[in-house]
């Protein structure tokens, strides 16, 4: 199955579900800015996670963009100043 990288980047009025949100995407990538994630994750995964996200926001009021990001473009991108990917994989184990 394809692994997709994606940048999801948000802005969410209501705190409540602007923690939510910020919840959900952590839990299936890494904060790179305070209203920015890095997903790298299956397309079906990817999907449930839009599904989820559709519920949460207020399409009135909140924004969420989801951009696309090939493995060409992810390797070329910049980094200025303290700006920089996760580089290490993380493994989350509920008990």
């Amino acid at each position: 199955m394809a692994i997709l990288t994606r940048v999801v980047a948000y802005d969410v009025a209501d705190n409540n579900r602007r923690a939510r949100v910020a919840a959900l995407l952590q839990t299936h990538g890494d904060r790179i800015q305070q209203s920015v994630y890095l997903l790298t994750i299956s397309p079906p995964r990817m999907e449930k996670i839009l599904e989820t996200l559709r519920k949460l926001i207020d399409t009135s009021r909140d924004n969420i963009y989801v951009f696309s990001q090939c493995a060409d473009c992810w390797t070329s991108h910049i980094e200025l100043g303290l700006a920089h990917p996760p580089r290490e994989l993380r493994y989350w184990c509920i008990m």
